[in-house]
């Protein structure tokens, strides 16, 4: 839970970092061959923010963060099915265009306000294994 709120608070950091580009000339970079829309660069970069926050959570030596999170991100662009090339053409694409990152990352924080509020309804009793399933706790009577 407490990773969910550094995220947000690091994606609202990163929108006005992205927001005030003031008077700049806007940086033309081409359609990437492969255009991803919003909402799945959303859902990627969301992906990706919360490896980055589990990772720096960790607290581990530069060169383990750096190889976990080299394989948090393989498995990020094989989910999602797109090369890593892919992703951050359109990351550079979508950022000189600073209406359709803010609305990226609006999205971003919709995603994990929805995360956060499915994770507060998880009854006392269930546990997340390591494997990502549920186990029920038994209850005292």
């Amino acid at each position: 839970m407490k990773f969910l709120q550094t995220y947000t608070y690091t994606a609202i950091l990163a929108i006005l970092l992205f927001g005030c580009s003031g008077g700049e000339k806007k940086m033309t970079v081409s359609q990437p061959d492969t255009l991803l829309t919003r909402s799945e660069m959303a859902k990627i970069l969301t992906d990706i923010h919360l490896a980055d926050v589990i990772i720096t959570d960790k607290a581990l030596p530069s060169d383990s963060a750096s190889a976990l999170r080299q394989g948090f991100y393989e498995a990020i662009f094989k989910k999602f099915n797109h090369s890593e090339e892919t992703i951050r053409s359109n990351f550079a694409y979508y950022k000189t265009d600073m209406p359709q990152m803010d609305s990226i990352y609006a999205d971003i924080i919709n995603q994990l306000s929805q995360m956060e509020a499915s994770y507060s309804r998880i009854p006392d009793n269930i546990s997340l294994t390591n494997e990502g399933k549920f186990n029920a706790i038994p209850t005292k009577p």
